[in-house]
């Protein structure tokens, strides 16, 4: 084993002992180079690192008409998300193009610096602690990573030669965990693909095999048991609204202020929510209330999840979220939440979703009213969310399985980043 010594910074730790510390500004030079319009847009993403804009579809923010400002980018550039620096969101450019104003890039100036190796470290998850202390602002989602704190940061530095095995090393092994974290997710999405099966049979055909079939006047439902009903989902509603539209400010405890990542079908997710003031919290209630009983579904971005409130801490939803309030004499809240997430509902919303150019698509409330709601009578429909709670309920057991999996791989790929960055775990 080799020899180790302390490097004098909580967020390095101990580094072997041939190892030097140096600052970043004697291997990065900032780079503002603009007008740039017609290069393609880059957009950086902590997972993927930098990538075209265009080559997903769940980059919300709207690229300005006037690109001329834009940061260019050469392939081997640098690039960091300044607002989100504190969260991992920086790296190495494999693409040239044009990045946002809101983005630092920098070119390497010193050959002594192995860039996919820099790429790597300053990824790593104790560095990214050490940018969360760096950013400055008066809200999370506004923090700034200034050039010079960047620039004056230490980092450890291997000799060239053990950089390039390190990169090496990390690049073969990392791909590896990549793998079994994309077999894991296929294996994700045959489950939901599942589910969604599950439940579709259910709220169009009834959980009695022997229900008579009858054709309806639906484009969207061929048919449905006898006895039973299409309805508007305003006819069966008291309510029908979003969350608030203007961004409020956030503090570290408080209200839970819940947005669209914060729901998943069945589940609202308090463990990573962001939280506003009480006094705000009275505000936005008055507007916008959110009981029990209420149904809570996703309007912008991600289409088709939806949820109840049930024994839940008072809590306010964004524009994001949608909210209805069933009369429950004729409709359960639960059952309502299952059709919302059955596939001839999802096609309904292909079909009436309003795609931006360049924006998210949206819900628009006007066709969340006039969606078309299967209804039986409300013993079948109580027959039916106890059929599916049921169910589903070994599914989900396997999802979470799954799930957990996938977040051990990305916690020990995050483990292994930074003990060999940091020579912590020697490379041969």
């Amino acid at each position: 084993m080799r020899e180790m010594r302390d490097s004098g910074f909580g967020y390095i730790g101990q580094i072997p002992q041939a190892w030097s510390i140096g600052k970043l500004k004697q291997f990065f030079e900032k780079s503002n180079v603009t007008n740039h319009p017609d290069d393609t847009v880059l957009s950086l993403y902590r997972d993927y690192g930098v990538i075209p804009k265009d080559s997903r579809d769940d980059n919300h923010n709207v690229t300005s008409l006037d690109t001329s400002k834009y940061k260019h980018v050469d392939v081997g550039d640098f690039v960091i998300n300044k607002m989100k620096g504190w969260q991992g969101s920086m790296a190495l450019s494999p693409y040239e193009g044009i990045v946002s104003p809101a983005y630092h890039v920098f070119k390497f100036r010193s050959s002594e610096l192995y860039p996919k190796y820099a790429h790597y470290l300053l990824r790593c998850r104790s560095f990214a602690d050490e940018w969360r202390r760096l950013s400055t602002g008066l809200r999370v989602g506004q923090w700034d990573l200034h050039v010079e704190d960047f620039l004056n940061t230490c980092i450890p530095h291997p000799p060239l030669d053990e950089q390039r095995r390190i990169a090496d090393s990390l690049d073969e092994r990392c791909a590896d965990i990549d793998v079994a974290v994309d077999a894991a997710s296929s294996n994700l999405t045959d489950y939901q693909q599942l589910r969604t099966a599950i439940i579709s049979s259910a709220v169009t055909r009834g959980v009695d095999d022997g229900n008579r079939m009858v054709s309806t006047s639906s484009r969207w439902i061929k048919s449905i048991p006898d006895g039973w009903s299409i309805r508007q989902l305003k006819s069966l509603s008291t309510y029908v609204s979003d969350g608030v539209h203007q961004t409020p400010e956030y503090v570290l405890e408080g209200v839970p202020f819940i947005s669209i990542k914060d729901v998943s079908s069945g589940k609202i997710r308090f463990d990573d929510c962001k939280y506003i003031s009480w006094d705000a919290h009275e505000a936005l209630s008055k507007s916008t209330p959110v009981g029990d009983g209420d149904v809570l579904f996703t309007r912008i971005g991600t289409l088709g999840k939806s949820v109840v409130v049930r024994n839940c801490p008072p809590f306010d939803i964004f524009v994001s979220l949608g909210i209805v309030k069933p009369k429950k004499e004729i409709i359960v809240p639960e059952y309502l939440s299952y059709v919302m997430q059955s596939s001839y509902y999802m096609e309904y919303i292909q079909h009436v979703k309003v795609d931006g150019k360049n924006s998210a698509a949206k819900y628009n409330l006007g066709d969340v009213r006039k969606s078309p709601i299967i209804l039986p009578p409300m013993d079948e429909q109580m027959q039916i969310v106890k059929y599916l709670d049921y169910r589903l309920r070994a599914l989900e057991q396997l999802l979470s399985t799954k799930q957990s999996i996938i977040a051990d791989l990305k916690t020990y790929k995050q483990s292994l980043v930074y003990e060999v960055v940091t020579g912590k775990r020697e490379v041969r």
